[in-house]
């Protein structure tokens, strides 16, 4: 009889420890996955698809109209007007998204000026471009001036069109790649990040199927085969705005 109530005995033990540790497993998943639980705030984190990269303050709940201050767009590629017309295609895109009304480079310039908050603004531009990241406190005291519940800033990463050689197998494409940040007016965290990136290809192209003929020097002649240009990169352009704005709760 006792060496039953032991084996009784361990047995509950077993199963008590066992229902532990699955918890404890379930738990780091949850923390592994971006999912915080007890007194700090859940976040969302998503890789891959469109947007290629996606983060999301759970407790971000923009109201029905919000401030947006733009204060800071960089451009990491050589394409010297990319940023002008990126922010063209985001702002007729943000249509589709009326709670957002957002105040460009020039309009947030001139009302730091008027509010007497330049050397805030300069102070974010100057931390945007060295860290792609905004101080929290320069955030609030620039966002409480301009009366904006959001900031934004934003960085074009890639902007090209490239057209696939003659001799080349291939195709021709155009390559568009922009993040954008929005931060909390009253708190200065970040609240939402977005990333993007839309290739738009060509048909393929084969040289061997060019009617051209090859002298001595293996250098094709007289081919009759089109090279295919690269698609738009405007249309590149529009689609990382749409999948951008899509992705804004």
């Amino acid at each position: 009889m006792i060496t039953i109530q032991k084996q009784r005995v361990l047995l509950v033990l077993a199963v008590a420890t066992a229902t532990v540790l699955a918890a404890a497993a379930a738990g780091a998943a949850g923390d592994k996955d971006g999912e915080k639980t007890g007194n700090k705030t859940k976040t969302k984190t998503r890789r891959g698809g469109h947007p290629t990269y996606l983060y999301a303050d759970s407790a971000f709940a923009p109201a029905e109209v919000n401030r947006v201050a733009l204060v800071a767009f960089t451009n990491a590629t050589t394409t010297a007007n990319a940023v002008d017309y990126f922010y063209r295609t985001l702002k007729e895109t943000l249509r589709e998204k009326p709670r957002y009304a957002v105040m460009d480079l020039a309009q947030v310039q001139r009302e730091a000026a008027k509010q007497n908050v330049k050397e805030d603004h300069q102070a974010l531009i100057r931390q945007w471009e060295d860290h792609r990241t905004l101080v929290a406190e320069t955030v609030r005291h620039f966002a409480s001036a301009l009366n904006a519940p959001l900031i934004m800033a934003g960085e074009i990463s890639e902007w090209q069109s490239e057209q696939v050689a003659w001799n080349v197998e291939g195709y021709s494409h155009s390559d568009v790649e922009v993040s954008l940040k929005l931060y909390s007016g009253e708190t200065g965290a970040l609240v939402w990040e977005a990333r993007d990136k839309v290739e738009l290809k060509s048909a393929p192209h084969d040289p061997r199927a060019s009617s051209g003929v090859v002298d001595d020097m293996n250098i094709q002649r007289g081919s009759g085969q089109v090279v295919p240009p690269a698609p738009p990169i405007d249309d590149a352009a529009e689609d990382v705005a749409k999948n951008l704005v899509k992705a804004l709760p």
